[in-house]
């Protein structure tokens, strides 16, 4: 049987999806890629994140 997911369970999963896939993006294309709003806030909520603070999840 399935495990059911909180929705905050499941934020933070995409949340960290979306980190891995800026990351990516930003190591393979550089700052082609800082003209996207949801690549800004994907590299400002891993930020935070690194610092301890909540996350926005803004993108």
């Amino acid at each position: 049987m399935r495990e059911r997911l909180s929705f905050e369970a499941v934020a933070e999963r995409l949340a960290g999806i979306r980190d891995r896939l800026a990351s990516f993006l930003l190591d393979c294309g550089g700052d082609e890629w800082g003209d996207f709003p949801e690549i800004d806030a994907a590299r400002l909520d891993m930020d935070r994140r690194s610092r301890g603070e909540p996350a926005e999840l803004a993108a």
